[in-house]
């Protein structure tokens, strides 16, 4: 029992801060300083496809599930009226260069002549390109998540799955395979994409096919004003699962929004990473967290409590010959953990760091005496004892 009221009673309960002081040893090595954000994984590619022109579905030749590549072809409208019409169009042409070499008379003859090959020319390459929007192709390769359920004989509008909608949201479709003018890009993730994700079996896609391509992901975080500054697209970042603790898979900037939006009087800018790793657990949407490494240096480093003051001075506490000297240093990159020393110091030099610990008078009544009955150290068992109370020096100050 008197060893009981002895470690109760040890300093007053309103001691001030007290300092914790450890010796660390300069090392070379690489600072790092990032900025973190949250969001959720998404398909870097995920495309609406609809056709371009209005007309009579003919043939489908894909179904949901399926993966297609770039420039396959996906549906087809009937093209007896487009074939016509480039028929007389390339009929008129013929006629109009007929016309043009016949021409022996007057200058002004000849140049309205010419006006009517060239008014020909124009009418042939329209009509062509009213036969190929005839035709459906896959503007990247992926797999179709989503496809209308119209039956061949249904009329299709242009930009849409349905007859009388006015959705043109992708713009998707060409006679020229390569053209992606529809692919939704990394930094607009979320557009108007999501709207078409919804169960095709319905009827109610906004578009004629969904193409999705998960085996590239991406995410948008939104960064705060302070940090946005201080990212470039192409940065390095790293990005973990929320609900995965042993996944971590390499991203980069891919896009930074010029925009920002406020929340509660916060303004925040959206910036899309690009994952450049895969990993078959991680699915779409997963709640995901990054974060961009915005400065790196390499040198001479010290863990940021080791040096006071702002900016590109600063001092430090060097232990040398048994003594500590207060020395000042040229810093460099301040980190997220240590600071480059660009001058002051070398790799091996050993600084005193001192921390300032919460005060005595902070630790409640109830944490004392669970501390002094306790029984898991005794006096000299733990680091501290009762109430925050250094063990050993209780027991030595009585």
């Amino acid at each position: 029992m008197v060893i009981v009221l002895a470690i109760g009673e040890v300093g007053p309960r309103t001691s001030s801060a007290r300092a914790s002081t450890e010796t660390v040893t300069a090392e070379k090595g690489i600072v790092q300083s990032t900025v973190t954000g949250s969001g959720n994984v998404e398909p870097a590619t995920d495309d609406d496809v609809n056709f371009q022109t209005s007309g009579t579905l003919s043939h489908v030749y894909v179904t949901q599930g399926q993966h297609v590549q770039k420039g396959q072809l996906i549906a087809t409208l009937d093209s007896t009226a487009a074939h016509l019409t480039l028929d007389e169009a390339e009929s008129n042409l013929t006629a109009a260069e007929d016309d043009l070499s016949s021409t022996t008379s007057s200058a002004a003859s000849t140049a309205s002549a010419q006006a009517s090959v060239d008014s020909a020319e124009a009418s042939v390459q329209s009509a062509q390109t009213g036969l190929d929007e005839t035709k459906l192709y896959a503007p990247v390769s992926g797999t179709v998540v989503s496809l209308s359920n119209l039956t061949p004989g249904a009329q299709v509008s242009s930009g849409s799955s349905s007859s009388g909608s006015s959705d043109s949201s992708s713009g998707s479709s060409s006679s020229d395979s390569s053209s992606s003018s529809g692919s939704t890009t990394a930094g607009s993730l979320g557009g108007s994409s999501s709207s078409s994700s919804s169960d095709s079996s319905d009827g109610s896609s906004s578009s004629f096919a969904e193409i999705v391509n998960t085996s590239k992901m991406a995410m948008t975080v939104a960064f705060s004003e302070s940090d946005i500054g201080k990212l470039k697209v192409g940065q390095a970042a790293t990005v973990t699962m929320d609900a995965l603790t042993d996944v971590e898979l390499a991203a980069h900037v891919s896009a930074i929004s010029d925009v920002g939006s406020t929340s509660s009087g916060v303004v925040s800018y959206d910036a899309t990473l690009t994952l450049d790793q895969s990993d078959a657990q991680v699915k779409p949407g997963m709640s995901a967290s990054a974060s961009v490494i915005v400065g790196q240096a390499e040198g001479v480093t010290v863990p940021n409590g080791a040096v006071s003051g702002s900016g590109s001075l600063g001092t430090v506490e060097l232990f040398r010959d048994g003594k500590t000297v207060r020395e000042q240093v040229v810093v460099g990159l301040r980190g997220d953990s240590r600071t480059q020393i660009i001058s002051g110091l070398s790799a091996g030099d050993q600084l005193e760091v001192t921390t300032t610990l919460p005060s005595l008078s902070s630790s409640s009544s109830s944490s004392s005496s669970s501390g002094t009955l306790g029984g898991s150290g005794g006096v000299g068992g733990s680091a501290l004892g009762g109430g925050g109370f250094p063990a050993g020096g209780a027991a030595a100050g009585r």
